[in-house]
């Protein structure tokens, strides 16, 4: 119940959002050049793991290292299914149609479900965590939202997970530079990423061919 409450607060902000005229709300140039001094010029410079370091980075009335994890799952999740996704550009996107509260509450999931439709994959989104072993079994790349810490209520994040031979690489788990690696059953897999004090909000399976470029 409190899961399906705050989804509606988030796409509702979205949608309210899209009202307010662009302009302001992100620094295209800015952002190309300080992600490119930052990847040494490298357009795709592969998983993106370091959102602690993308503070020059600005996200609608937001910095990307304050509430960057939506554009940089969705960014993730596309380079693991071999597409391209320049960082700038996906928080352009993201800017435009999908933050919450001008970006300073992060990214409502149905935009990054929506844009990465547009980038040509094929989501499956589910809130139930009962479907979730099912869906991890099923799939490769899946992003997922949850909470740090379920007694608090503000501590949102987006990873990607990509499957390896005996679990899961979590991208952007810390922001700190290294993906993390987990096994398991989704349970178990959540309380290694939190240290057992994590909630699910939803779980994204990813897959298809999405547009390079």
């Amino acid at each position: 119940m409190l899961n399906e409450a705050l989804l509606l607060i988030m796409e509702g902000s979205r949608r309210i959002g899209r009202l307010v005229p662009a302009a302001g709300r992100h620094r295209y140039a800015d952002n190309v050049r300080h992600f490119l001094d930052g990847s040494g010029g490298r357009t795709d410079p592969g998983f993106i793991e370091d959102q602690e370091r993308q503070g020059d980075l600005r996200y609608g009335a937001a910095t990307m290292r304050w509430s960057g994890c939506g554009p940089i799952a969705a960014a993730n999740a596309v380079h693991a299914l071999g597409g391209q996704a320049f960082l700038p550009d996906v928080i352009r996107e993201l800017a435009r149609d999908g933050a919450v509260f001008l970006g300073a509450g992060g990214t409502s999931p149905y935009a990054v479900r929506d844009y990465l439709a547009k980038q040509g994959a094929h989501v499956t989104l589910s809130t139930d965590e009962s479907e979730f072993d099912a869906m991890l079994a099923g799939g490769d790349v899946f992003i997922l939202l949850f909470h740090f810490d379920r007694k608090k209520r503000l501590n949102l994040h987006y990873v990607c997970l990509t499957r390896q031979k005996d679990g899961f690489a979590v991208h952007n788990l810390t922001g700190r530079g290294k993906a993390a690696f987990v096994r398991g059953n989704f349970e178990e897999m959540l309380a290694a990423m939190t240290g057992g004090k994590g909630r699910s909000v939803l779980l994204m399976k990813v897959s298809g061919t999405p547009e390079t470029g």
